[in-house]
């Protein structure tokens, strides 16, 4: 498509093939595009899978709540409506409800509230990329009934990140932490606010594991039962 697209939040784009944006014709993309809906009620995987094909540079999120999850590989500037209107909730089994792995470098994502809806699985994770800006997010029910070592954010083997003005709720289940870094490092945490850890004494709050150069700047944490 090279001509300019208009903004409108309906459903463009349907069937087996793949979009391809000419250069300029889009300022940002809309889930709704590939029939995603923020209504809290529908299963928004398949869309979501067909908007990340086409390699958008910028997505946009409506207010709304966005069942379905999402793993993204390529560098793109993910934005919701904000931390307080704008919700991206897990309706899996045991996938994580948002990756980013691959070429994913260079990565922003920001203005959500990520609702794991205490899935046994990370809520955000990050595997192999470098240079991600995540910040202004909302993380609940990260927390779960049945696996240990499960976190809002995860990092592995993923270096000189940023994020700030995150916001992590309490964990009400036997299971689960907030932060877990491993073999990453030179990466900031900013304005980070974490809630009391897991109920059951199984998980640390925040974990580091091979984390040289890892910076904390006004972390809030209620170490909960196990500690820090």
């Amino acid at each position: 498509l090279n001509g300019l697209m208009d903004d409108a939040l309906n459903h463009k784009f349907s069937g087996s093939g793949t979009v391809a944006f000419g250069n300029g014709s889009i300022k940002k993309a809309y889930p709704e595009w590939w029939g995603a809906v923020g209504d809290g009620v529908t299963d928004n995987s398949a869309a979501f899978v067909k908007m990340l094909a086409t390699n958008p540079k910028h997505i946009y999120c409506s207010p709304g709540t966005y069942l379905g999850t999402l793993a993204i590989t390529n560098p793109i500037k993910l934005k919701g409506a904000g931390k307080g209107v704008c919700t991206l909730k897990n309706n899996s089994v045991s996938t994580a409800l948002m990756t980013l792995s691959g070429s994913a470098h260079f990565c922003s994502v920001s203005g959500f509230i990520l609702d794991n809806n205490n899935v046994p699985a990370n809520t955000l994770r990050l595997t192999s990329v470098t240079y991600c800006d995540i910040k202004q997010l909302v993380i609940k029910n990260h927390g779960n009934e049945t696996t240990s070592g499960k976190f809002g954010i995860s990092l592995g083997s993923s270096t000189v990140s940023s994020f700030s003005d995150i916001d992590f709720y309490d964990i009400t289940k036997n299971y689960g932490g907030h932060l877990y870094v491993d073999t990453s490092y030179y990466s900031n945490f900013r304005k980070i606010t974490a809630g009391m850890g897991c109920v059951g004494a199984n998980d640390y709050p925040i974990e580091l594991d091979t984390a040289e150069g890892v910076n904390f700047h006004g972390l809030s944490c209620d170490p909960g039962t196990k500690g820090v």
